[in-house]
């Protein structure tokens, strides 16, 4: 008896994304099919302007698509109201940025924390500890953003999206303000993340960062132009 196939936890059909009207009308995405499988480390690569931003953020429910659908663990984002994807996004959703986007007047812990704050929930010591251990920042927890390294605060990003357990973990750019040393310590994270079984979707306009997914899905003008295993 054959096993049933696996099911997406993060599938989009026929997605659309236009801007504008008249002669500054821009189609950003034009009819995207895609599935993610759950446990696995997408890549979406493309060059600026291509739409794999567009693209992601469409997935994520940052960006509402002109048409298509959306839909994360079997819920159907598209079309929901604002609130309700709001809650969503972050009870299911991580979000890492090329930015860091950390808050400069508090610690390590507190911007580790935030989400679970912001959620109403009860910080978890045991997983707190467990996760900035396994990310190498428990040390940094008591200092401010502004004394660290842009690896540490990437590294403190990524535990803060991976605090609340979140279904899928979105990186946009994650390296796109690092040197190659801390790039790779970045992407290396992100690899073991998905190797204990967290989905990971990441936006990147570099062959090499893509490389350190399963999947590399490349988006030009946008469309889907090439969907491929990541080369080892």
């Amino acid at each position: 008896m054959t096993a049933e196939p696996t099911p997406p936890i993060l599938s989009a059909r026929s997605l659309s994304r236009t801007y504008g009207t008249g002669p500054a009308r821009v189609e950003a995405l034009k009819g995207v099919d895609l599935d993610v499988l759950p446990g696995t480390f997408t890549s979406i690569m493309g060059p600026s302007g291509s739409g794999k931003s567009t693209l992601v953020h469409c997935l994520s429910g940052m960006d509402r698509p002109t048409s298509g659908s959306v839909t994360l663990e079997g819920v159907q984002m598209v079309g929901m109201r604002d609130r309700a994807l709001t809650e969503l996004r972050r009870r299911r959703i991580g979000f890492v940025f090329q930015s860091f986007n950390l808050l400069p007047t508090h610690t390590v812990r507190t911007n580790i924390t935030m989400p679970l704050r912001l959620a109403g929930q009860k910080v978890d010591e045991d997983r707190l500890r467990e996760l900035t251990g396994r990310l190498g920042v428990d040390g940094l927890l008591g200092r401010l953003p502004a004394t660290l390294s842009g690896g540490q605060a990437q590294r403190v990003a990524i535990a803060r999206a991976l605090i609340a357990a979140p279904a899928l973990l979105v990186a946009d750019e994650p390296t796109g303000n690092l040197d190659s040393a801390a790039s790779q310590e970045v992407l290396t994270l992100l690899r073991s993340t998905a190797d204990a079984g967290q989905t990971v979707l990441m936006v990147t306009h570099d062959a090499d960062a893509a490389a350190a997914g399963d999947r590399v899905v490349v988006i030009r003008d946008g469309r889907v132009v090439e969907d491929r295993e990541a080369r080892s």
